[in-house]
């Protein structure tokens, strides 16, 4: 809900009231990133008021990822919103953050979509590895690191361990 606290048909999901501008629009969803809208294409730029807003398909990249997804023995879904479409967009999540939450219902191809993606990119020649952590298996203070208040020692954390082998290329972490 925006701040004019009501609801009109111009609202996407209910984002934009009938007092705001599409600009502010704009800023609501931005401010507001759910997985679904993440992994959905509406992204932190949403098309308005009837805009087009093709997506952008990497040649080499795109054919990469229809190719593993079927030597894998997937069934290629290569439509808007689709399967290969999920690939690419997880690809230019991860070209402006160095991690990334994919969260979703149970056998909703999560884990494909992740395979898929590092087995492109190795393909490719960008070497890819996948560091999967499962956040509440831990407390917070094994996955961040913890300051001793006594001895003021610093204890790192599973996060900064992972970071550090991935950095350093080292295995054997």
């Amino acid at each position: 809900m925006c701040k004019g606290g009501s609801y009109s048909s111009r609202c996407w999901q209910g984002l934009m009231c009938s007092t705001c501008s599409p600009h502010s629009c704009a800023v609501h969803v931005n401010a507001i990133v759910t997985p679904q809208a993440a992994l959905s294409g509406v992204g932190p730029i949403i098309p308005l008021a009837g805009m087009d807003c093709p997506r952008v398909r990497y040649p080499q990249f795109n054919d990469q990822v229809e190719a593993e997804l079927a030597a894998a023995g997937y069934q290629v879904l290569a439509g808007a919103g689709d399967q290969v479409d999920k690939v690419v967009q997880l690809y230019e999540v991860l070209m402006t953050r160095h991690t990334v939450m994919v969260v979703g219902q149970t056998g909703g191809g999560k884990s494909v979509i992740l395979s898929t993606l590092a087995r492109a990119q190795t393909a490719l020649g960008r070497r890819t590895a996948l560091h999967v952590l499962n956040p509440k298996a831990i407390t917070i203070a094994e996955l961040y690191g913890v300051l001793d208040k006594d001895t003021r020692d610093w204890t790192d954390g599973l996060l900064s361990n992972m970071f550090r082998c991935a950095l350093l290329g080292s295995g054997a972490c």
